[in-house]
């Protein structure tokens, strides 16, 4: 059935333009409703397997940057942009948090390197050969754009 035969429909049942509109309006209400249920459903699944993730690669909870950096790599995800401007989504959590973007950089930065400190293959498994031979450890970019191939490798 098509639009048009739909409209035929309600009009043969005696419904009116308002009438039609009114429903038309309630339809796309609930319809905005559902989408954002599974947003936030499919936003806290990320947030759940992020968070195993991150403690997997061994960024202890007590760090601020764990915090940071998840938000930083549901930004990237939720954005669609794994080459996103790193400034950009500094400036982002510096303004939710009340922090300086250069804050936010160096409180991921130190979390990834605490990561980093020793040995753990879950690291291995996610960023491979690709951490830098004489820093240890990857750039911020570097790590949640691994973290985010990585999530995509999951849910496919």
């Amino acid at each position: 059935m098509n639009k048009r035969d739909l409209l035929e429909e309600l009009m043969k049942m005696g419904w009116g333009p308002n009438e039609m509109a009114e429903l038309l309006s309630s339809m796309k209400r609930r319809m905005e409703e559902i989408e954002r249920a599974n947003k936030q459903e499919e936003r806290e699944r990320i947030e759940k397997n992020l968070r195993k993730i991150l403690m997997d690669v061994g960024i202890p909870f007590n760090l601020l940057g764990r915090k940071y950096l998840l938000e930083g790599i549901i930004y990237c995800m939720e954005n669609g942009k794994e080459n996103t401007s790193m400034i950009a989504m500094y400036e982002y959590i510096a303004i939710k948090h009340g922090k300086t973007y250069k804050s936010v950089d160096r409180t991921m930065r130190y979390a990834i390197e605490k990561a980093f400190d020793k040995y753990n293959p879950k690291l291995e498994e996610i960023f491979g050969w690709t951490v830098h031979e004489v820093r240890g450890y990857p750039t911020n970019r570097e790590f949640i754009k691994g973290i985010v191939s990585y999530l995509k490798t999951l849910k496919d």
